[in-house]
């Protein structure tokens, strides 16, 4: 299936170039001018957009698209924005990371080039789409850190795994062979402030 890419563009002829040069790998809408690109950004729909700079009613100048920069976050606060600019605007490239846009390509438009942005781009959407539906998962009692359980029982092992988690003391798990000690330790490292550091497991001398 096509991903879905907005393509916030003025110019007919660049809106042209990246509708076929792009076309086989993306579905892609265009939005000619701000007040459109602002309608398609609610929907939800465009987890990456391009834009140009230079919109109307102010095509010679980046104020508009500034503008719109700054909205498309509250609008759609997870689309991921590629500012498409002059090759000798670096200033306006800047500025536009600045405020929170995901990369930038210059113009004249090398397909090549935005190719690469785009998949870069597309590819961190979903590697965070994956980290949200495992925080959402986590947070339901399902899942944690590898551990997988629905009962209520369970629910309470992974609050306490939370709990204690944040605690900076050692932690002794207990409990019969089998019943998941080890997974609980890596959990609560995991989540605790020393996940970078080696995870030590020390053994009772009776453990089997």
């Amino acid at each position: 299936m096509k991903k879905n890419l907005l393509v916030i563009e003025d110019e007919n002829s660049v809106a042209k170039q990246l509708r076929w040069g792009l076309g086989k790998e993306y579905k892609i809408t265009i939005a000619s001018d701000a007040v459109k690109a602002g309608e398609l950004l609610s929907s939800g729909f465009f987890p990456v957009a391009t834009l140009d700079l230079g919109l109307p009613p102010y095509p010679d100048t980046p104020q508009q698209g500034f503008e719109l920069l700054e909205e498309i976050f509250s609008l759609s606060p997870r689309t991921k924005v590629i500012v498409i600019t002059g090759n000798a605007e670096e200033e306006n490239a800047v500025k536009a990371i600045a405020l929170g846009a995901a990369d930038f390509c210059a113009k004249p438009i090398d397909l090549k080039i935005l190719s690469i942005i785009l998949f870069r781009t597309f590819k961190i959407c979903e590697l965070e789409e994956a980290n949200r539906r495992l925080q959402w998962q986590s947070r339901q009692g399902g899942s944690l850190c590898g551990m997988f359980g629905v009962s209520p029982a369970m629910g309470k092992i992974f609050e306490t795994i939370r709990y204690i988690s944040k605690i900076d003391y050692p932690v002794m798990i207990t409990g019969s062979t089998g019943t998941g000690k080890d997974m609980a330790a890596h959990a609560v490292h995991s989540l605790s402030q020393r996940a970078d550091k080696p995870l030590v497991i020390i053994c009772s001398p009776d453990r089997p």
